[in-house]
Parts: structure tokens; C-alpha cells; sequence
């Protein structure tokens, strides 16, 4: 943004509006020049949006602004006003240059691979790929309703076992000592980058199991058959099965 100024004035140059991502960096370098013989002064000031500290990223006496990646909000809007004074000026006339930045919603990239039942004997194991160029911190929680009946409980242990919160764990395995058959799992996923946060929700049926060995008395040969049980089809979880 160049500005040239000859003469005594106060000018408001049109706002410079930078449409953006969260990952896009951004970069602006006002130039003004004058032939007045007064000293100058500079000055920056937030105008809207949510609060942030745009001297923090300035340079060569505050006309170089220059702000990495993943340092805005998403789906929000910044507008900051630039004021070049000029000090031995009685009326303090001066010039502004007003920007905008517009940064749109971000979009993690999230992918799941996750089962949404499993058999009481089985590890339950969540996987999870993020395409996003900024840090993402990862929030697991886990909750248990005994038998699919009354309220969801916190699953024991599962902070201390899993570290959270973790920028690293994109994935999680429970074993079945986390669960009984008939149990329904609620399991949330929760990112974070900087303010922006992406929620995933996964409920997981724990599905009765069952196993059965079958002796030949003639030989030593013992089969196991593994039969997945519905509680729907039972009567007070009593099984009966001929074989031939």
C-alpha cells in the first residue's frame, strides 16, 4: 500500500481487504512518503473483531506487518485502521489506511474410521487422519451406559491411560475390560486449533458373545464354535442350542 503526500492534509485511503484461510499467512507494507519537514509518528488500532495484538507482528517502525498462519480465528472478521501522524502539526492532520481481514470457516479435514458396534470380546479401535496445515490438539472422552439403560457414566481411567489432551493421539484402543455385553459406548473426539474446534461423536453397541467347546470323547480334538448372541432374542440371558 503506497500513499504520497505533498501538502498538509488528512487522508483515509480506501480499506485494503484480504479475503483468506486460517492456514494463509498474511503480509502488509505501507509505504508513505512526503515532502513535509515535520517527524512522524505511527500507530496502529483495532477497530473490530475479536481481540488481537497486530504490533506483535510489526516491523520497520510499524509499516511492515506480517502475520503467520494459523494465528486468526476462523469465520470471523478483523478490521484494523493505520495512522501516520505528523507531530509538529498543530491540527494533528494525518494519514489512515484502513484493512480488513475476512477469514473464512476452516475446515479440519477430519476422517474417521470407526465401528459402530463390536463383540464384547473385542478391542474397540478408533482411527482418525486430519488434513490440516495448522497444530491440532486432540480431546478424547469416553462414557458407558451399563447394559444400554439409565445414564452415561464416565469410562474409569481413561485420562490417565490415554494422556489427554494430546496433539499426537489420532487414534485410541479400548479393550474389553473397558465394557460388558449389552453396553452402549459413547465415545467424542473433540479438535483444536487456536480457537477453531471440530467435534465427532461415534456410539458404539457392545454386542453379547459367546463361545462354545465341543469335546470329541473318541479323539483329543476339541472345536470352539463362537456364536455372536442378540439379547433381543433371549429370555433372561439363557441360551439353548441342540447340535447333531
Amino acid at each position: 500500500i503506497s500513499v504520497s503526500a505533498s501538502i498538509f492534509l488528512t487522508v483515509t485511503i480506501d480499506t485494503a481487504t484480504f479475503n483468506i484461510l486460517k492456514d494463509d499467512p498474511v503480509s502488509v507494507s505501507i509505504s508513505i512518503t512526503n515532502c513535509l519537514p515535520f517527524s512522524t509518528s505511527n500507530s496502529w488500532t483495532q477497530t473490530s473483531g475479536p481481540s488481537f495484538d497486530i504490533l506483535s507482528y510489526a516491523s520497520n517502525n510499524d509499516e511492515d506487518i506480517s502475520i503467520p498462519a494459523c494465528s486468526l480465528t476462523s469465520n470471523e472478521q478483523y478490521k484494523f485502521r493505520y495512522d501516520h501522524y505528523y507531530d509538529d502539526d498543530a491540527s494533528n492532520e494525518k494519514i489512515s489506511v484502513m484493512l480488513e481481514i475476512n477469514v473464512s470457516e476452516y475446515d479440519f479435514g477430519l476422517s474417521i474410521d470407526s465401528p459402530d458396534e463390536i463383540l464384547s470380546n473385542e478391542d474397540l479401535e478408533i482411527s482418525t487422519s486430519v488434513t490440516s496445515a495448522c497444530p491440532v490438539t486432540y480431546l478424547w472422552t469416553c462414557q458407558i451406559q451399563n447394559k444400554g439403560q439409565g445414564s452415561f457414566q464416565d469410562c474409569e481411567n481413561f485420562d490417565d491411560y490415554f494422556g489427554n489432551p494430546s496433539s499426537s493421539l489420532t487414534s485410541i484402543s479400548l479393550t474389553p475390560d473397558y465394557y460388558n455385553p449389552e453396553d452402549v459406548l459413547n465415545i467424542t473426539l473433540t479438535l483444536t486449533s487456536g480457537q477453531d474446534t471440530q467435534t465427532f461423536v461415534q456410539i458404539v453397541q457392545v454386542k453379547s458373545y459367546l463361545e462354545v467347546y465341543l469335546a470329541d470323547p473318541d479323539t483329543s480334538c476339541q472345536f470352539k464354535l463362537a456364536l455372536e448372541i442378540d439379547p433381543s432374542e433371549a429370555q433372561a440371558n439363557i441360551y439353548e442350542y441342540e447340535w447333531s
